[in-house]
């Protein structure tokens, strides 16, 4: 009997001591933290309905060519009532998570400056973009097939002729906002 009792005190202390969760490091020591299953997620496909809504704010974008090379600027920032909703779940997706700017398709023959009519694929870790004023600061850098005349400098520089766009890890578009002119919720 003694035998019995040793060894399940003996089990009992060993089980107890696994780590299921997570350990994070934080100010140079590792604390053990469990993430809520609510508060994890496995990929965009969960949640792209809420980007865009009144959750979040994207700033009107700045367009800049410089030699052959179309820059865009904007922030996005997560809306003061709820802040943590979209964001926290962008920063707990364990899949990647991508954007890029595509040419709308009617579009003035943008086609000839940009490849394909669109932008890489840039990878939207919230974990990295940097972040100013508490909004994040995108910064797309498209390549120009050729030096644009001024014409097509003049569309180059629409915001009308452009979408920013949300993919999932399979660089699928999950969501489409159709607001480089003006920005989104501002």
């Amino acid at each position: 009997m003694k035998k019995i009792l040793t060894s399940l005190a003996l089990v009992m202390i060993l089980t107890g001591c696994s780590q299921d969760a997570p350990l994070t490091k934080t100010n140079n020591t590792v604390e053990q933290k469990a993430l809520d299953k609510k508060d994890v997620f496995n990929s965009l496909d969960d949640y792209f309905e809420e980007i865009g809504n009144e959750d979040m704010t994207v700033s009107k974008p700045n367009f800049i060519i410089e030699d052959k090379v179309l820059n865009i600027k904007f922030n996005i920032k997560f809306n003061i009532k709820y802040p943590d909703k979209v964001e926290k779940k962008m920063k707990n997706t364990k899949q990647a998570i991508f954007y890029q700017i595509e040419v709308k398709k009617d579009s003035a023959n943008l086609d000839k400056y940009i490849k394909e009519g669109k932008s890489t694929f840039y990878e939207n870790d919230l974990n990295v973009i940097p972040k100013q004023n508490d909004a994040y600061v995108y910064e797309i850098k498209i390549p120009l097939l050729k030096k644009p005349s001024l014409e097509g400098k003049s569309h180059l520089l629409n915001g009308e002729n452009y979408a920013l766009v949300f993919l999932n890890e399979k660089k699928e578009e999950k969501n489409v906002l159709f607001m480089m002119n003006t920005g989104l919720n501002i």
